[in-house]
């Protein structure tokens, strides 16, 4: 769907950037519609692993498919959101009990898409290496094809990486974003995840992960602890995971689906010149 985006690929096919997964995903449920979406028409609490090999495999596809592959799997997405609407069954914030909620909705969409790219640039940049500024330029305006794909106009999104920091940091200081009792509960999961014993032994890192990747305010909404101790650590990982990172043989450090994704563009490439 892409075709060739050599800094969004760049980016993307680092396996390191899942330890953003989940503070992307406490982002988008603190925004209490959203999280009233995801609780009332998902089985979010259920087979939490399997939830997420599912998302990963859509985004892959999505991001280094071919044509059909990122089609049908942006496509299946769309389907989902024409569904799922509903109202809020109590007051949250700034919204009133009785606030229409709709994952179509472009403002939803928006922070959805937002949130994914900021998350994605922060967790490469922590745990990978340092962008130039004409690099972060780069990837947001590669980044449009993956909003478009499910479905946000070309018109919402930041149009430079300086509006998507401003946009973002006025949703955290703002009253849009509200964690309340559906988001704690749908965190739960996320935090303290009841998967296979690997996954729960990983869990106590990856929620100073977690801690260290989200703004102050939403890190204590949740119940996230930020002390002296999660902070050395975060640090500790941080400078780990660049250096192991850079050390790994890209077989391991890459997804399988970038190098396939390489050599279509080559091939294509090459039929063309």
């Amino acid at each position: 769907m892409f075709g060739s985006c050599p800094m969004f690929w760049r980016v993307n096919r680092e396996r390191a950037l899942v330890l953003g997964g989940p503070a992307a995903l406490l982002l988008q449920i603190a925004h209490p519609l959203v999280a009233t979406a995801v609780a009332r028409h998902t089985d979010f609490t259920r087979e939490p692993v399997e939830r997420l090999r599912r998302t990963l495999r859509i985004t892959l596809e999505v991001i280094f498919g071919d044509t059909s592959q990122a089609s049908a799997a942006a496509s299946s997405v769309r389907d989902i959101h024409h569904s799922v609407h509903g109202r809020l069954p109590a007051a949250a914030g700034q919204f009133p009990e009785g606030t229409v909620y709709d994952a179509t909705d472009p403002e939803l969409l928006l922070w959805a898409h937002a949130t994914i790219v900021w998350v994605g640039l922060g967790t490469y940049e922590r745990f990978v290496r340092r962008l130039s500024q004409r690099d972060r330029e780069r990837y947001l305006e590669e980044s449009k094809g993956f909003g478009l794909a499910f479905g946000l106009g070309e018109e919402a999104m930041p149009k430079s990486y300086r509006e998507l920091t401003d946009y973002v940091s006025s949703m955290f200081d703002g009253p849009a974003l509200v964690v309340g009792a559906e988001a704690r509960r749908l965190a739960v999961e996320v935090l303290h995840p009841s998967g296979p014993a690997s996954v729960r032994a990983a869990a106590p890192m990856s929620r100073i992960i977690t801690a260290g990747l989200l703004p102050e305010r939403l890190r204590a909404a949740f119940g996230l602890t930020w002390g002296r101790r999660e902070r050395v650590a975060f640090r500790a990982v941080s400078a780990t995971a660049r250096g192991t990172v850079r050390a790994l043989p890209r077989r391991v450090r890459w997804w399988p689906h970038y190098r396939t994704a390489q050599r279509r563009a080559a091939g294509t490439s090459l039929r063309t010149s």
